[in-house]
C-alpha cells in the first residue's frame, strides 16, 4: 500500500489538503445527503408501523410473514446501512478502517440479496394461490423455513462482496499526496475479482426478475381469463332472464294454446340461447357449463376449466339462484384478491427499478476504474445520488402498503389516533 507520507509534504500537511478535498467533495454530495437522510426518517417509521401492524394486528399469512420478513431486512438498513454510507461521504478522503468497510458492506449485501429473494417468494405464493391447478398453497411452516433458508443463502452468497472490499488507496490532483476510501481494496483493484462479482450480482438479478415477470404474467392472464369467464355467464344469466320474462308474457297472451306448446317453444328458445353461450364459452377454454329450468328456477352448473385434450374431468356440482350472496361474496374476495397482487407488484416493479442504476454504476466503476476516478462536480453528484439507489427500497415498501392495503392503512390510523390521545 502507497504511503501517506512522502518527502516533500509532512503529515500535518497532507491532512489539512485532505480535509480541503473532503469539503469540496462534501458540497457534491449534499443531494445524496438530503436523499438518504430522509430514507432514515421515511423507512425507520415506515418499516416500525409494518412490524407493528402485520405482527399484531393482522391474522399471520404466508405473504404477510413475508412481508414482515421485508420489514425486517429494512429496518437494519435504515439504521445501520444508511447512516453508514453518510458517513462514508465525509470520509471520502482519509477512511483508512478496512475491517469495518468490510462488514458494512458484507451486510449490505445481504439485505438486498435477501430482499430480493423474499420478493421471488412472494410472487411465487401468488402464482400458487391463482394459477396452481393442483390446488396446492404455501402454508406458514413453509413460508418460515423458506425465508431462513433465503437468509442463509443470502449470507452465504454476499461472502464474496465483503471480501474483495477494504482500504482503496485514491490519487489526488496533487503528486505523492493519497487518500483513502471504503472501496475495492488495493489487493483486488488490478484483478478480475471485481468486475467478476459485479457481473453475478447482475445474473442473479436477472434470474430473479424474470421468474417474478413470469409469476405475474402468468397471474394477470389467468385473473383477466376469470373476468372473460364472468362476463361470459353474467350474459347468459341475463339472456335467461329475458326469456323466463318472455314465456310469462307469451302464456299469459296466448290465446288458444296449450301449455304444452308454449314450454316446448320456450324451451327450444333457451337450448338455442344454451348452444350459442356454450360455443362462445368454449373459444375460451370454459366446459361442462349447462343451463335449465326446474320448477320454474333457474340453476346453473358450476363450471371448471380444463384442457380440451384432458383425460380426467372434474365432477361439477349445481349452484341455484338462491346462492346469490355467496357469489357476490366470491366476488369481493376475487376484487381484495387484485388488489393485494397489484400491491407486490409495485414493490416488486420499484425494486427492480430502483436497483438498476446501482448495478449499472457499480459494473461502470469496476470496468472503468479510471474514468471512475475522474469524475467531478456534478457528475460525481449524480454519481453518488444514484449509485445508491438501491436504498429507495427500505422507505417505499411502506408507502405502498399505506395506499393499496386498506386493512394497514386503518390500522396505522388507529395506532396514530391512540398515541396523539
Amino acid at each position: 500500500m502507497i504511503g501517506n507520507i512522502s518527502k516533500n509534504y509532512t503529515p500535518e500537511e497532507i491532512k489539512e489538503y485532505l480535509s480541503v478535498l473532503q469539503h469540496e467533495s462534501t458540497l457534491a454530495f449534499i443531494p445524496a445527503l438530503i436523499y438518504l437522510s430522509l430514507l432514515i426518517v421515511v423507512g425507520s417509521i415506515g418499516n416500525c408501523f409494518v412490524l407493528g401492524v402485520y405482527w399484531t394486528k393482522m391474522p399471520r399469512t404466508p405473504l404477510r410473514l413475508y412481508i414482515i420478513v421485508m420489514a425486517i431486512y429494512d429496518l437494519p438498513t435504515n439504521l445501520l446501512v444508511i447512516p453508514g454510507d453518510i458517513y462514508d461521504t465525509f470520509y471520502v478522503w482519509d477512511f483508512d478502517m478496512p475491517v469495518v468497510c468490510k462488514l458494512r458492506r458484507y451486510f449490505n449485501a445481504v439485505c438486498v440479496m435477501s430482499s430480493i429473494f423474499v420478493l421471488v417468494a412472494i410472487a411465487t405464493t401468488r402464482y400458487k394461490m391463482v394459477c396452481s391447478s393442483l390446488g396446492r398453497q404455501v402454508t406458514i411452516t413453509q413460508a418460515k423455513v423458506s425465508s431462513i433458508v433465503m437468509l442463509v443463502v443470502g449470507l452465504v452468497l454476499s461472502i464474496p462482496y465483503s471480501v474483495i472490499h477494504g482500504s482503496q488507496t485514491i490519487l489526488t490532483p496533487v503528486p505523492g499526496i493519497y487518500g483513502h476510501f471504503c472501496q475495492v481494496d488495493d489487493f483486488y483493484v488490478t484483478t478480475k475479482w471485481p468486475l467478476l462479482n459485479s457481473a453475478f450480482f447482475i445474473l442473479i438479478f436477472i434470474t430473479c426478475c424474470s421468474s417474478m415477470i413470469v409469476f405475474y404474467i402468468c397471474i394477470g392472464y389467468k385473473t383477466w381469463k376469470h373476468r372473460q369467464i364472468r362476463k361470459e355467464l353474467k350474459i347468459v344469466g341475463k339472456t335467461s332472464r329475458f326469456e323466463e320474462s318472455d314465456s310469462v308474457l307469451d302464456s299469459s297472451s296466448a290465446i288458444g294454446s296449450t301449455d304444452g306448446q308454449i314450454q316446448s317453444t320456450n324451451l327450444g328458445s333457451l337450448q338455442y340461447r344454451q348452444q350459442m353461450a356454450s360455443k362462445r364459452l368454449r373459444k375460451k377454454g370454459v366446459y361442462n357449463i349447462e343451463l335449465y329450468y326446474c320448477n320454474n328456477r333457474k340453476e346453473v352448473k358450476d363450471f371448471g376449466i380444463e384442457k380440451k385434450n384432458s383425460l380426467f374431468k372434474k365432477p361439477t356440482k349445481k349452484v341455484s339462484l338462491v346462492e346469490e350472496t355467496n357469489l357476490n361474496r366470491t366476488t369481493k374476495r376475487r376484487s381484495i384478491f387484485g388488489r393485494t397482487s397489484w400491491m407486490m407488484i409495485t414493490v416488486s416493479l420499484v425494486f427492480i427499478i430502483a436497483l438498476i442504476p446501482f448495478l449499472g454504476l457499480n459494473f461502470y466503476k469496476t470496468a472503468a476504474p479510471e474514468s471512475y476516478a475522474s469524475l467531478k462536480g456534478i457528475s460525481l453528484a449524480l454519481y453518488q445520488l444514484f449509485s445508491r439507489s438501491y436504498l429507495l427500497n427500505s422507505a417505499v415498501n411502506p408507502i405502498v402498503y399505506s395506499l393499496l392495503d386498506r386493512k394497514f392503512r386503518k390500522e396505522c390510523f388507529k395506532l396514530l389516533t391512540c398515541y396523539t390521545k
